[in-house]
């Protein structure tokens, strides 16, 4: 698969370039003059760790997002009379006696309908994280919600297994940080935590431990929350606590998942000091507890927590570049 993408990801990129179908273009990094770096860019057999993802453009030049896509596809499509049937959700696949796919079936408001395939079906379906059975069946860890759209619930592997179709791989993800409190109240969430804004802070564990660089992406740091301690029978980082101060608050206030004024949303533990901070931050763990089962901080937290501190200053002190622990 991977052989497959990097031989024809390229053709298909100049092939709607031709078509004019998409403005592709370098992604740059907020719209700057700036390439965006891989993902694994630090590693030495990564020989162009910058300047190879892509986005879309919009008319006026700036970096365009998701919506972009669609509506630059959509004015095409529109353009060569191709009709876009929303509301019309795929129950299951119309095969031949050769158990060839030559169409799909399809709910229109309760209304039944087949629409035949000239050439071939393509799905372009979402995951499952909005259908519970299949976070229970294949997710062996937790999964407290998600923010991809509320029709995410995975219709497409039951359409595909019925069909006789290989499935793999379901076990996996895309993963994000996300606000357990927002996540409580509503799986559907708006927004992740995609990058921690501030430079002053850092995130710590239920032993008040950093274990993750903050600024990794957002799919590779999340996966910290899956490390499973088989000496203490455990998930150490199930959560994960940001610590920052005053000035992060205020200079990245309504940065994600900073609120506007610095205690301006039911999420944010506030202390005078790192004590009085520990304290308060035990008992939002107590009081989540019937939504996280046993987690608790553990009895060194408040120590570790400001060793940890001590430890993030003074890299900084030191002009050094900081480090996780170990």
């Amino acid at each position: 698969l991977l052989e497959a993408f990097y031989d024809h990801g390229f053709p298909m990129v100049d092939l709607l370039r031709e078509l004019r179908a998409l403005n592709i273009a370098p992604f740059r990094m907020w719209d700057l003059d700036r390439l965006e770096p891989d993902y694994q860019g630090h590693l030495p057999e990564d020989k162009v760790p910058a300047g190879r993802s892509l986005g879309v453009r919009k008319a006026d030049g700036g970096l365009g997002s998701g919506s972009d896509f669609i509506d630059q596809l959509e004015a095409y499509l529109a353009a060569k009379d191709v009709s876009i049937l929303t509301d019309h959700r795929v129950t299951g696949l119309v095969q031949n006696g050769a158990g060839e796919v030559i169409g799909v079936r399809v709910d229109n408001d309760g209304t039944p309908l087949s629409i035949a395939a000239a050439k071939g079906v393509i799905f372009g379906s979402g995951g499952y994280p909005h259908n519970l059975d299949y976070v229970r069946l294949h997710q062996s860890t937790f999964l407290y919600g998600s923010c991809a759209t509320p029709y995410a619930t995975g219709d497409f592997i039951g359409i595909a297994g019925r069909a006789g179709a290989r499935l793999g791989n379901l076990q996996s993800a895309w993963r994000s940080q996300a606000l357990i409190e927002e996540a409580i109240e509503n799986r559907s969430l708006a927004r992740c935590v995609d990058m921690p804004p501030g430079d002053s802070m850092f995130m710590v564990n239920k032993h008040g431990q950093r274990v993750v660089n903050e600024k990794r992406n957002y799919n590779d740091r999340s996966e910290i929350h899956l490390v499973f301690d088989p000496n203490n029978g455990e998930f150490p980082n199930q959560l994960l606590f940001i610590i920052y101060d005053q000035r992060t608050a205020e200079l990245y206030g309504g940065s994600h998942p900073l609120p506007s004024v610095p205690d301006g949303a039911k999420y944010v533990i506030v202390g005078k000091n790192l004590d009085e901070l520990a304290e308060n931050i035990a008992t939002r763990v107590d009081q989540l507890r019937p939504h996280t089962g046993t987690v608790r901080l553990s009895e060194q937290f408040t120590a570790n927590l400001r060793q940890t501190f001590e430890k993030f200053n003074g890299y900084e002190l030191g002009g050094r570049a900081l480090r996780v622990n170990r």
